[in-house]
């Protein structure tokens, strides 16, 4: 069922977080940290928040787009299903990537 489908993308998601974007989050934080100490604070990088203006928008999209029967309340049990898949994967993003 398509609730199915969404718990089983929910742990692709994880692993790509986990495998993809971490490390990209944690070199992005080395190169601004650098960045500071050579410049002595004088061109600090803006923050660009990594999870919320990339990870979450494309994710997003990509449920809508693919996935869209998952949601759709019509189904109350495949809709219930999804919707905590879902709730897990937020979860997971602001706890394990956006740090």
């Amino acid at each position: 069922s398509a609730g199915e489908a969404m718990e089983a993308a929910e742990e692709m998601i994880k692993t790509f977080i986990e495998k993809k974007c971490i490390p990209i989050l944690r070199l992005c934080a080395e190169s601004v940290e650098n960045t500071e100490k050579s410049e002595n604070n004088e061109h600090r990088l803006d923050e660009f928040d990594f999870c919320s203006r990339s990870i979450w928008p494309a994710l997003v999209n990509a449920l809508v787009n693919q996935m869209s029967p998952a949601f759709s309340p019509g189904i109350p049990d495949v809709f219930h299903k999804s919707f905590k898949a879902g709730a897990r994967i937020y979860r997971h993003i602001l706890t394990e990537t956006c740090m």
